[in-house]
């Protein structure tokens, strides 16, 4: 009996789920409630949820569509409804709720974001856990949306189509997309470009580096734009996204035609220690600590002196 009860427990979960999630549901935001308690997967959840809700889509759409077409209109329509497109919103990026889905199943997910929240995908593709999604069938949905994206939100649409070209191995491609960059129909200037891309990554540093190990953005850009490289990381350490530690130890590759880079950054940390101390609320000596045991004391003497001072 109590197995039993169990049963119904949760398939009553699933339906009320399923009820507050279908189009025209003024009381959308319990759908995600119940379908946590449902304790269905989110694979699961996206397909019943259109089975469900189908019946009443295709009401509305039966006599504008026919065939094949009117079946996969009718569930992209029933997955575009309120409730769940709250209950995605909420699941994608709730870190502790991580759920591994089929490659169907993202892509999906991506296709219901483009049609019914193009403003939401691109933070899908840099905030959430999904990630095994087709990179080819989501830089074409990303293309597909360009002009429905608002001005003031041209900087986090870049910043998910850079991610997906760097995944890709279009790096070409990826480096005509930040020189062209713009905030509007109009093509920027270099200068300008390079500034977005920059603002960008400081306020994503996971693009470049995880677990103090880079990504294959970072690893392009010091193949290709090592001054820009260093700029990003530069901006991630002054606005606190990332360590004097852990960008160090990025830099530090033990590569001897890669170390330039590494000084570079050195002496530009070494030039800026006062604004580095002040900025970080860090002692002299904690900034020299941070500095690799083979920097020489001409690294070391400037900062010294601060602390003298």
């Amino acid at each position: 009996r109590r197995v039993h009860g169990i049963d119904a427990y949760l398939d009553s979960c699933r339906l009320l789920g399923h009820f507050y999630a279908s189009p025209g549901c003024t009381e959308h935001h319990y759908a995600l409630p119940y379908y946590k308690m449902s304790q269905l997967s989110l694979k699961q959840i996206v397909e019943e949820s259109a089975v469900f809700n189908r019946n009443y889509v295709a009401k509305q759409q039966i006599q504008q569509t026919d065939g094949d077409d009117q079946l996969s209109s009718v569930s992209m329509g029933s997955l575009g409804s309120d409730g769940f497109m709250y209950y995605l919103n909420v699941t994608m990026v709730d870190k502790m709720r991580e759920q591994q889905v089929d490659e169907d199943t993202a892509n999906r997910i991506i296709e219901v974001f483009a049609h019914h929240d193009a403003e939401g995908l691109p933070l899908i593709i840099l905030d959430s856990w999904l990630d095994n999604y087709s990179l080819k069938q989501t830089i074409n949905k990303l293309e597909e949306i360009k002009h429905r994206v608002k001005i003031n939100q041209m900087n986090t649409y870049t910043m998910a189509m850079i991610k997906l070209l760097a995944a890709d191995d279009d790096n070409e491609q990826m480096f005509d997309l930040i020189d062209s960059w713009s905030p509007s129909d109009t093509v920027c200037d270099k200068n300008l470009a390079e500034y977005l891309f920059i603002s960008g990554i400081s306020q994503r540093p996971y693009l470049l580096c995880i677990s103090q190990k880079w990504t294959r953005l970072a690893r392009v850009l010091i193949e290709h734009r090592p001054s820009l490289l260093l700029d990003c990381l530069w901006h991630c350490l002054i606005n606190k996204r990332l360590t004097l530690d852990s960008t160090i130890e990025v830099l530090d590759l033990n590569d001897e035609t890669r170390s330039e880079y590494l000084l570079t950054f050195l002496r530009r940390v070494v030039s800026n220690a006062s604004v580095l101390i002040k900025q970080l609320h860090m002692k002299p000596s904690t900034l020299i600590k941070c500095l690799p045991d083979r920097c020489s004391i001409y690294f070391i003497l400037p900062i010294l002196k601060l602390s003298c001072d």
